[in-house]
């Protein structure tokens, strides 16, 4: 199975923090999609939206052990649903994304995430949050 990250997950420690496991990922878009601040955090959300595209990172070849602790680090406010993403080096193809339900949407900003600004400042305090996540969690 191969999964579309779009935030947090784009760092190469962050998935591996998550899972476990090191996976090959290549760049990708996502078409008719946009990503979003969440009110209050330093990750972002996407929602269907027509016209835009979020750029982020596929990973190829996950197994069930890695989709149940992604499953579980994404929590209760996204779903998990296959996506037709684009990569640069092969024809579409489909992948699982965490989009946000509609039932928090309330909880997402008019201002678009920025993975440089969330790399440079705000990636070592994410990282220290949830670090109890992952122990708790087996991880």
């Amino acid at each position: 199975m191969n999964l579309f990250t779009y935030g947090s997950l784009m760092l190469p420690d962050v998935f591996h923090a998550v899972t476990g496991a090191r996976k090959p990922s290549r760049e990708a878009r996502l078409f008719d999609h946009a990503r979003f601040r969440l009110a209050g955090e330093t990750y972002p959300a996407i929602i269907p939206l027509k016209g835009n595209c979020t750029d982020g990172k596929v990973y190829i070849g996950l197994n069930q052990d890695d989709i149940a602790r992604l499953d579980a680090f994404e929590g209760e406010m996204y779903e998990r649903v296959g996506k037709v993403i684009h990569r640069t080096d092969c024809p579409p193809e489909c992948a699982q994304v965490y989009i946000l339900k509609d039932a928090y949407r309330h909880y997402l900003t008019d201002q678009p995430w920025d993975f440089d600004v969330f790399r440079t400042r705000d990636q070592k305090a994410f990282m220290s949050s949830f670090q109890g996540f992952v122990r708790s969690n087996g991880m």
